[in-house]
């Protein structure tokens, strides 16, 4: 009697076969780690969405633009407007004052407003004016002792003699004398038009010139007064 052979599996097409009649498979060997693959960046596809870019802003959350604001009309503007009080660009224009004069800009400026208490004077204006009086007063008032002699008189007073001494103009200087008055009188007005226009070019009232009166102190704050710079302010004296 013959004995059959025992039943075996059929093996899988594709899988390792036995390598015993047990029915196991003999153990594989440990398979080292696979790296893993990074698929390389894809361009966008032409009218495909768009992915977003990790790492950049999104424009998600963010509000609208706002549509542009029109220009804001009859405000003050901040270009064009003069940094200083406006003034003459000729020396013949006597209805503005004239900034930076020259000696002789300015003497010839307040001769030819001579009686004018309206409009204004810079400080070039008022100060070279105010030295060439000072330097032709002061030459006529040393040119009255040029000439004149010493008169000796002796006087008594009770049961003394008393002796003085006087100075007596020449005629030379009594001629003198005559132009210094004369000249002081015909600047008094002139003068005081042009302390006017230097008070009006600090935006004050001409009326200033009357602290002077104030015994030791007025003269003083008058020249103080004179000395302030000019402001745009004092256009308001301007004449019209």
């Amino acid at each position: 009697m013959t004995i059959p052979p025992p039943y075996e599996p059929p093996a899988s097409p594709n899988g390792p076969k036995p390598a015993d009649g047990s029915g196991q498979q003999p153990p594989q060997p440990p398979r080292p780690p696979q790296p893993p693959q990074y698929a390389a960046p894809q361009p966008p596809q032409a009218g495909g969405p768009q992915q977003p870019q990790y790492g950049a802003p999104s424009q998600y959350g963010q509000p609208p633009q706002q549509p542009p604001q029109p220009p804001q009309y009859g405000g003050p503007q901040g270009y064009g407007q003069p940094s200083g009080p406006l003034g003459a660009s000729d020396p013949d224009d006597l209805t503005l004052p004239l900034y930076g004069a020259t000696i002789k800009q300015a003497v010839v400026r307040w001769l030819k407003n001579y009686v004018n208490f309206s409009g204004r004077a810079s400080r070039s204006e008022f100060w070279w004016v105010m030295l060439v009086n000072a330097v032709i007063s002061f030459v006529l008032s040393v040119l009255t002792g040029v000439g004149s002699r010493t008169e000796v008189s002796t006087v008594r007073v009770g049961d003394q003699l008393m002796t003085t001494q006087q100075s007596v103009p020449g005629p030379f200087g009594i001629a003198v004398t005559v132009i210094l008055v004369l000249y002081s009188l015909a600047v008094l007005l002139p003068t005081l038009g042009l302390v006017w226009r230097r008070f009006h070019d600090t935006d004050k009232s001409g009326a200033f010139y009357f602290l002077s009166l104030i015994p030791f102190a007025g003269g003083i704050i008058v020249i103080v007064l004179l000395a302030l710079d000019s402001k745009p302010e004092g256009a308001r004296f301007d004449r019209r």
